[in-house]
């Protein structure tokens, strides 16, 4: 079981503490928030979870690449509708669509969707022409 993690404040008491039997001056809440602000999330948790628990924090690839312009790097979804499409004839279904959700990662984050029955391809198609005409 992972060790909960410790608020700011807590950890804030514990370096004043330290710092006090060491004769050291002791940061401020402010300096020791930005430091843990600064801190590597995959490392922490890793440090913290071991490596199964840090699986959800880390990257697919390993390595993301930074993102310095507008749609250079965007994530899509396919989620499935909760409705199941029928055959209008002879009310046989045919499938469940899928609504295709995109969000570009480089703030401000526009959000932009799709939506298919079937294939995932030409709604990711779809969905990235219409996010270029934004």
């Amino acid at each position: 079981m992972p060790r909960p993690k410790k608020t700011i404040a807590a950890v804030h008491r514990q370096i004043v503490r330290v710092c006090h039997s060491r004769g050291l001056p002791a940061p401020s809440r402010g300096a020791v928030e930005l430091r843990i602000a600064r801190m590597d999330p995959l490392a922490s948790t890793r440090a913290r979870e071991g490596a199964d628990g840090a699986r959800p924090v880390q990257s697919a690839g390993g390595w993301v690449p930074p993102v310095r312009g507008v749609l250079e790097q965007v994530q899509i979804d396919h989620p499935v509708v909760d409705v199941i499409v029928v055959d209008e004839a002879h009310r046989l279904p045919i499938g469940r669509p899928y609504v295709t959700v995109g969000e570009e990662c480089l703030p401000p984050v526009r959000p932009w969707t799709g939506d298919h029955v079937g294939g995932a391809l030409g709604a990711v198609g779809g969905a990235v022409s219409g996010a270029l005409g934004h």
